[in-house]
Parts: C-alpha cells; structure tokens; sequence
C-alpha cells in the first residue's frame, strides 16, 4: 500500500466549541479538537530550525514510510517539546512526527529516526500566517488570553505545529501554520506561568 494513500487527519472537530468568533486583536481564530493517539516516525529538529531542515525531514520521513510500506495518517508535525509561557525558548526542543499505521521495522530505520506516538485527548487549534515569527503572539493569546477565559490549561509539553503551505519557499516567516495545543479543564487560578515574552527575555 502507497504511504500516501488513504490520509486521514486524526484530529476531529468538536461541534460542540467552535469558537469562531474568538479572535485576538490580529485576528487569531481558535477552535476546539479532538485526537487519538497513534504511532508516529520521529525525528530530531534543531533548536533553531529552518524551512529547508522541515522540508527534508518530511521527505526523509515519508520516505522512510513508504519504503517500509506504512500508512501515512496525516501531514508530519513539527513538535515543540515545551511550555512557552513558562521554558525560555533556549530551553525548548522540537521534533518531526510522522503519524502512521502498520507494523515499522526499526532495525531497519536510520539512526536519528525512531518509533514514538502523539498524543490523544483535547485540542485547541489556531493559526498562524506570519510563519515563525508569529508563533510567539500566537503562544500568547493563547495561554495569556483563550485558556484562563475557558478555564483550561496545558495538558502536557508537547504542542503540535503542521505547516500547510510555505514549506517550497525558504521563509520561516512565509509558512502557514495551523497549532495543536493539548488542554484540560482546570478551576486553578494563576498556574499558568509567566507571559511568553517574558519568559522568553530572562
């Protein structure tokens, strides 16, 4: 079976939040989804990484997918392994997962690539078109803004970036980025930390 064939996007809406009116000053749209977990190809990404390295690592990925005969469930997603309104950005770390279904072989995968999953649960979703640059107004609506209104907060460090278009070009700042955030309902006042441009000044 082609790696290609058959994609399907795990992430599901909520009919019962979506939020389209929700917009910051710039105009950030948020809506809340839905996910299952699943087996992904992982891939380290530098700390400061470029269109080029994202690009490259997502054909190397689906390379690797389509040579072992794997389902590619939904486009790859760049992930940030971190909280960004409480980790200063020297701190962060990031991957590329590939979702996929069947059986890997890992002896037969290259060094820096292995087996993981992402994770299930509740997402809230919002998009950035001002690529990298943008990513920091966006972390700060949303946990500065969006969460404490609707009483959630952070389920885990582990926020998912899938860039759908922009990735031909060599512009960090020319990708179109849709954002996964994992939330929870939380009554807790005040555990969220930091602003983002704070933390990210210390």
């Amino acid at each position: 079976m082609s790696a290609q064939k058959n994609m399907a996007d795990p992430f599901a809406s909520d009919p019962s939040r979506v939020d389209a009116d929700d917009a910051s000053p710039g105009g950030v749209v948020v809506r809340q989804r839905t996910r299952i977990a699943v087996q992904a190809l992982q891939l380290p990404l530098d700390r400061n990484w470029t269109v080029a390295q994202l690009r490259d690592g997502k054909q190397r990925l689906a390379q690797t997918a389509a040579k072992q005969q794997l389902r590619v469930l939904e486009p790859p997603l760049a992930t940030l392994l971190a909280n960004p309104a409480v980790d200063p950005p020297e701190e962060w770390s990031w991957q590329l997962l590939q979702p996929v279904s069947g059986r890997v072989q890992v002896d037969a995968l290259d060094e820096d690539i292995s087996v993981g999953r992402t994770h299930g649960g509740t997402f809230v979703q919002a998009t950035t078109t001002e690529g990298l640059a943008g990513l920091d107004r966006l972390y700060e609506h949303l946990f500065r803004d969006y969460l404490p209104r609707y009483k959630h907060r952070l389920t885990r460090p582990c926020i998912y970036h899938r860039a759908t278009d922009g990735v031909e070009g060599d512009d960090p700042n020319g990708l179109l980025l849709v954002v996964f955030v994992p939330v929870m309902l939380s009554l807790v006042r005040g555990e969220l930390g930091p602003s983002v441009s704070a933390a990210a000044a210390e």
